[in-house]
């Protein structure tokens, strides 16, 4: 439509965890995405750290899970087995792969 005022633009800043990832622009229907400097200086550090984290989480939520099973004879020596093994993965493949990207 000839003369008619354009859209307004919509420029909203987006955030993971609190830590600023870009900038997204939206303006007469056309979107734009530009990462912040600071996302793309060190992005496998960052993401390496939260590795270790989430594999703390998983091994807790499990623990937390078995708990209700550990009286029961019938299934607890496999929950301890698995508990091992998911304390090896994330005290080896885990660690080591964290290590590797933190480089």
């Amino acid at each position: 439509m000839a003369g008619a005022a354009a859209m307004a633009e919509r420029s909203p800043d987006l955030y993971i965890d609190r830590t600023r990832v870009g900038h997204l622009r939206e303006r007469d229907g056309i979107w734009a995405f530009e990462y912040s400097p600071e996302w793309l200086a060190e992005p496998l550090d960052r993401l390496a750290g939260r590795i270790g984290v989430a594999a703390e989480q998983v091994c807790a939520e499990a623990e937390a899970a078995n708990a209700q099973w550990a009286g029961d004879g019938r299934v607890a020596a496999a929950l301890a087995g698995e508990m091992r093994c998911l304390r090896a993965l994330r005290a080896t493949v885990i660690a080591e792969m964290a290590s590797r990207l933190a480089g």
